[in-house]
């Protein structure tokens, strides 16, 4: 019974007399709901499309200078075969291993390392990746025979201390394929296509800002209850009507499905007048 609306940009959240009553589209078509709920990143969402007049100067100006320093670079391979594990245990065929996620970084010193370089403003030499061939237990997703391996990779600062992203994202993805390529000896031969989405890139894209992937830095002060404002704590906002979920609320971001899990007991619980935000 539900519409799903793609490529329609939302330009700001309706609302009048402290509720909210829906949102207007950049192609000026307008969605009217006495309930209007937002997973997008609290910063895009109270300082793009909200004004003062929604939620008061301050509060847009706090969420404005919440810290959104990414590191996110994602790569996708299309492949004509599967490429083979180098090293996998007597008890594991390659088919099996091509169904498991790939993580590389073997040591504390590994991820130290590739951190106090994105620190820096530089690329890591030996990347975190983590990766997976969903194409294996879902073949739609590509032709018979072929497959798309997806890849998360750490770090890539947003701001690099030299350069920029537009020249250094095929250097950088290289560096990752060859990475990769030490436990799969032969993935060379099999990469027909690359995609790279350097971290600007996310952001102009995706919309993901600064390339952070979970909305806001998950560190204890953005944690619990402040996430993301102490006046948007509990999934409301100042606005009646107008809740958030997301990776910018708590328990912050990845994929657990957590944070719409509370909303929508938090709307539910509105709509029963189970609290003081009963919704007519």
């Amino acid at each position: 019974g539900s519409t799903l609306k793609t490529n329609v940009s939302v330009k700001r959240v309706l609302h009048a007399e402290g509720n909210a009553y829906g949102v207007e589209c950049e192609d000026g078509s307008i969605y009217k709901s006495k309930i209007v709920i937002s997973a997008i990143n609290p910063k895009t969402l109270f300082c793009d499309l909200l004004d003062d007049h929604a939620v008061g100067a301050e509060m847009r100006e706090d969420i404005g200078l919440l810290p959104m320093r990414g590191s996110a670079f994602k790569m996708a391979l299309a492949l004509d075969r599967l490429p083979n594990y180098a090293n996998l245990p007597d008890d594991l065929t390659q088919s099996q291993a091509s169904t498991c996620q790939v993580r590389i970084a073997d040591s504390l010193d590994y991820i130290e390392k590739a951190t106090v370089e994105a620190m820096a403003g530089r690329p890591a030499t030996n990347p975190i990746i983590w990766g997976l061939i969903p194409s294996v237990v879902s073949p739609q997703l590509t032709p018979k025979g072929r497959h798309i391996m997806s890849l998360n990779i750490w770090h890539a600062p947003y701001k690099l201390e030299k350069g920029h992203w537009s020249t250094e994202k095929d250097r950088f993805a290289k560096r990752c394929i060859d990475t990769l390529a030490r436990f799969m000896p032969d993935l060379t031969e099999c990469i027909t296509d690359v995609r790279s989405f350097s971290p600007v890139d996310c952001e102009a894209e995706l919309g993901i800002i600064g390339s952070n992937i979970t909305h806001g830095e998950m560190l204890p002060h953005t944690l619990f209850g402040p996430r993301p404002h102490l006046l948007a704590n509990d999934y409301r906002t100042p606005l009646k009507g107008l809740y958030i979920t997301g990776g910018g609320v708590w328990p912050g971001g990845f994929v657990t499905g957590v944070p719409g899990r509370n909303t929508s007991q938090t709307v539910l619980g509105d709509l029963k007048g189970n609290g003081d935000r009963v919704i007519q």
